[in-house]
């Protein structure tokens, strides 16, 4: 059959129509990726522990995703030649960052398929969830942390609305601080020694601290309320005000772990003497986060006895200790009694309802880690071997770190070096199983980002999430193509 010439005009409205199809059926192929991976994830959270963080997850991804796809469709071929093919590579820019954003959660939820992982995780989980109720107060819950593993010497957290160094280093710096808004799930970054010595899931506390201070309020009102706190009681002293976010973190892993957090601290920062009094613009002195903690734990009522910090409790006698740091030690009862005297939101995170000094959360602190208190009691049990009978609740974790961090302290002094290495391999492999099978029952739906629905099998998703997925569609649908990563 002989061959009909077409005018040009009409094989490039079909070379569109083409072009178009391939974006939209990118579009539906990265959805579909999503849905799979996020089915694949609920079969294997039977108690659905991670209902929330995948839900919302699901709903900001799904929500970038509807943004273009509405997007897609505005595209006439009808548009000036040339201006179909810039749109169209313009989508897949944008469609890629969401993958990326994607996928950097998934390598992370991911990590809980690897049978080496999964007991440290799983604990890691129920560290996370354990540190998170004393703010909460029955009031209304957002996607909790996702604690995960990191290449790291030692733990970090990142809150919502921060950046993670893995996507500051994608080469998108400056893109993402511009576009990215508010993450979807923050994170807990954790090194890998945690997976041989689970007792420094003690430091979970210490991250989660960060967290709380963060959803306190919107943007930065509670990091600069309490900044001010610590001024005024500090006579106008900058360097506290500089270190707030560092004390309320210290102040919540003593609530958290009594004593425990201070010997956890003090075994991180334990120097020469001289370096234990080094002024640093983020950090009080060690020696003064070690000393805080002690101070802050006894407050609340931990047993005085409990707090061996023999190289730290010379320190202060140095006679030629620096000028800064003696100002910062002669502060610490200050502190302190600002520190007690902080009110927290009575419905976190939204800062509705009345609000809390820090001994109303954490009011049972005496009975937990006092004088024969249920810490001291576990952490003979973990010293002995035995299994300490931790009752299945939501607190049991956070007490269970810290004994075992208690029991690793006195264990690791043993002299005979087979008795005290079968001892610590003993206690490292308990831990991360008595944590995780002392998991309150029940599932752990928030009703902040998502509704109080099963999203995922519903498939309907919370406004909240998912306006912040088309917020994420437009902020890239505002950007010039040039300021696309990929461009």
């Amino acid at each position: 059959m002989p061959l009909v010439p077409v005018p040009d005009r009409v094989v490039t409205r079909a070379a569109e129509r083409t072009r178009l199809a391939q974006v939209r059926a990118g579009l539906e192929r990265l959805r579909e990726e999503i849905d799979t991976w996020q089915q694949r994830r609920q079969k294997t959270d039977p108690l659905a522990q991670y209902r929330t963080q995948l839900a919302t997850l699901s709903a900001v991804l799904g929500g970038a995703l509807t943004g273009l796809h509405e997007a897609l469709q505005k595209i006439a071929p009808a548009s000036p030649p040339g201006a179909v093919a810039k749109a169209c590579r313009g989508l897949e820019a944008r469609a890629a960052w969401v993958r990326l954003l994607w996928r950097f959660y998934a390598e992370r939820f991911n990590q809980r398929d690897d049978p080496a992982l999964r007991p440290l995780l799983s604990a890691a989980d129920e560290m996370v969830w354990s540190c998170l109720q004393p703010a909460e107060n029955g009031g209304r819950r957002r996607a909790a942390p996702l604690p995960y593993l990191a290449s790291i010497a030692s733990p970090r957290t990142v809150p919502r609305e921060d950046r993670p160094a893995e996507l500051r280093d994608s080469g998108i710096i400056e893109f993402v601080e511009k576009h990215l808004g508010e993450l979807p799930i923050p994170l807990v970054a954790l090194p890998p020694q945690c997976v041989q010595e689970p007792w420094l899931l003690a430091h979970v506390a210490h991250e989660i601290g960060h967290q709380v201070q963060h959803d306190l309020a919107p943007g930065k009102a509670a990091l600069l309320a309490f900044a001010d706190a610590l001024r005024v009681a500090t006579g106008g002293s900058d360097a506290w005000g500089a270190w707030n976010q560092e004390v309320f973190a210290d102040a919540w892993a003593a609530g958290c772990l009594g004593p425990a957090a201070a010997i956890a601290l003090a075994d991180l920062e334990l120097a020469e003497p001289p370096d234990l009094l080094v002024h640093r613009p983020l950090y009080p002195p060690a020696l003064v986060r070690v000393a805080f903690i002690a101070r802050l734990a006894q407050a609340l009522g931990s047993d005085r006895a409990q707090v061996p910090l023999a190289p730290f409790a010379l320190v202060p006698e140095l006679p030629d200790q620096p000028l800064a740091a003696r100002a910062a030690v002669q502060a610490l009862n200050a502190v302190v009694t600002a520190t007690l005297a902080m009110t927290l939101p009575g419905d976190w995170p939204d800062g509705a309802g009345g609000a809390s000094a820090l001994t109303q959360r954490f009011r049972r602190h005496g009975e937990e880690f006092g004088s024969g208190g249920e810490v001291a009691q576990w952490t003979y049990s973990l010293i002995r071997g035995e299994d300490p009978g931790a009752p299945s609740e939501r607190r049991s974790a956070r007490l269970l770190a810290a004994a075992s961090v208690q029991a690793w302290n006195q264990l690791r002094m043993v002299e005979d070096d087979v008795a005290r290495t079968t001892a610590l391999t003993h206690l490292a492999q308990t831990v991360p199983r008595l944590i995780t099978a002392a998991r309150e029952p029940g599932t752990r739906a928030a009703a902040d980002d998502v509704r109080a629905v099963d999203l995922i099998t519903s498939g309907k998703l919370g406004a909240s999430a998912e306006g912040r997925g088309r917020d994420l569609a437009a902020r890239l649908l505002a950007i010039e193509e040039t300021e696309l990563p990929w461009h």
